[in-house]
């Protein structure tokens, strides 16, 4: 497994922008697809750890990536411009934008430096178990286990149908 290389943490000043953008931006993209009745952020962007590694990590960004852990309806359309990154038991997950194409200053390079992901769990497809053990899916346990999660979407009423009819509750 690769180590991530030295980070480079951006100012405060550049953290809440890249926050605020990120925020807006997904729920911008909630917006036109109401089939996602849950979207979770986790990680650099929340504890405010946002940077640009020294060198190219995973051979695929330059920079903290932005994960958002979303529970979609079963018969959710992934819209055709989001990149599909690949399949696990827990999530299919898609490179959906990067932070630099809305904040210049961050400057442009051959490889994403801030991805956003989707990481989207189908509650017909994927394992619960699985997705609890290795995301913020489920914000109270998550933090139980010392992990800080915000919760940018949530759509209670359809969250609860949807895990309910799929026996996930």
């Amino acid at each position: 497994m690769e180590i991530k290389p030295k980070k480079h943490i951006y100012s405060k000043k550049v953290q809440v922008k890249i926050y605020n953008i990120s925020k807006k931006l997904v729920k911008d993209i909630i917006k036109n697809n109401p089939e996602i009745y849950l979207a979770n952020s986790f990680g650099s962007i929340i504890k405010r750890e946002m940077g640009v590694y020294t060198k190219v990590y995973d051979k695929k960004r330059y920079g903290s990536d932005i994960d958002i852990i979303c529970i979609i309806d079963p018969k959710f359309i992934v819209p055709k411009k989001w990149k599909f990154i690949g399949r696990t038991k827990a999530f299919d997950v898609y490179d959906i934008d990067s932070v630099e194409n809305y904040l210049p200053e961050l400057g442009k390079k051959e490889l994403p430096i801030h991805p956003i992901k989707f990481l989207l769990y189908n509650p017909k497809i994927h394992d619960y178990d699985e997705a609890m053990r290795w995301s913020a899916i489920d914000k109270k346990y998550s933090e139980s286990q010392g992990f800080k999660v915000e919760n940018w979407h949530i759509n209670q009423e359809e969250l609860n149908r949807v895990m309910k009819n799929n026996n996930k509750l």
